[in-house]
């Protein structure tokens, strides 16, 4: 391929290897095959094996000729649990196995520019911070997506505030101090309301120090039936025996009889504002994604001779 050379728009979506992140960006991906992108999806083998196993995605997403999965070590072993308590070994899997793969995927491997299927943009989930070095060394462009809620977001970057003002970390007697270090919350957030990785006697602890680092580096560098569950687990349909069926019965009848009416306009409210968003031609989120496919589509590739 010659140097300048105009290729086809090729998004390579990077989600991290958790099954909300995962859920979210295939809808994203989803919307970006409707429009007709070559789309590529990189999932760790583990995650893939589970989408394939518990859910349709595999028949979802075959209606798109131009979206493909690909996959990539996630640094953990076969029988290694995956689960909340042991964030941190992924973690480490990450940055020592899944970053120097990811980055000799995207100059040697098969979505380098030397490629029939060179990458021309990178999605990458917003907790990562590796790809923007790596997009930056080979000359592409890379968006952040952030899966996690917005309020969620807003209260990590909150958290060089929250060490200014000493209010991270925190105490368990402290649990029912009201927060001042979140824009917008003063009045009603309290310590025990923020997530449980900011409860630590020490700054240096792991998890909270990983953030806050996380947060400096984005600063710096913002620029047979079908199974159409979206879980990347097994349905455990005996879960309702887990509750008290008299509580439950309470909070059901409590919002659809003493609160119906009060529940039905804030609803109906809700279902306006998201069909004014989202379904009108014009609405602004539909407005702002047809406007970044199109961006999409103009980005070009420039290849550079090694």
């Amino acid at each position: 391929m010659s140097k300048d050379e105009v290729v086809t728009p090729h998004v390579l979506i990077f989600p991290l290897p958790l099954q909300g992140p995962v859920n979210c960006m295939l809808k994203v991906a989803e919307l970006f095959a409707i429009k007709g992108l070559r789309v590529t999806f990189l999932n760790t083998f583990h995650i893939q094996n589970l989408l394939l196993k518990h859910t349709n995605v595999q028949f979802r997403f075959d209606n798109y000729p131009e979206f493909h999965f690909e996959t990539i070590p996630d640094g953990l072993s076969e029988d290694h649990p995956r689960s909340s308590d042991k964030l941190l070994d992924l973690a480490d899997g990450i940055e020592e196995v899944m970053k120097p793969l990811f980055k000799e995927m995207l100059i040697y491997g098969k979505m380098s520019s030397k490629s029939s299927r060179p990458v021309t943009l990178i999605i990458a989930d917003g907790g990562y911070t590796f790809p923007v070095d790596i997009a930056k060394d080979i000359g592409i462009p890379v968006l952040y997506f952030d899966t996690i809620s917005p309020c969620a977001l807003w209260t990590y970057f909150c958290l060089p505030t929250l060490i200014e003002l000493g209010e991270v970390p925190f105490k368990e007697e402290d649990y029912d101090r009201r927060v001042t270090g979140v824009g917008g919350t003063e009045n009603f957030l309290r310590c025990r309301d923020l997530p449980s990785f900011f409860r630590t006697s020490d700054l240096n602890d792991r998890p909270l120090h990983a953030l806050y680092k996380s947060i400096q580096l984005s600063a710096e560098k913002a620029s047979p039936d079908a199974n159409f569950s979206n879980s990347l687990w097994e349905d455990d349909k005996s879960c309702m025996a887990w509750y008290d069926r008299v509580t439950i019965e309470k909070t059901v009848r409590e919002v659809m009889e003493d609160k119906k009416d009060e529940f039905e306009k804030s609803s109906s409210m809700m279902a306006k504002l998201a069909r004014q968003s989202v379904g009108d031609q014009g609405a602004s989120s539909h407005s702002h994604f047809n406007r970044l496919v199109e961006d999409i589509r103009m980005m070009r590739l420039s290849t550079h001779s090694s």
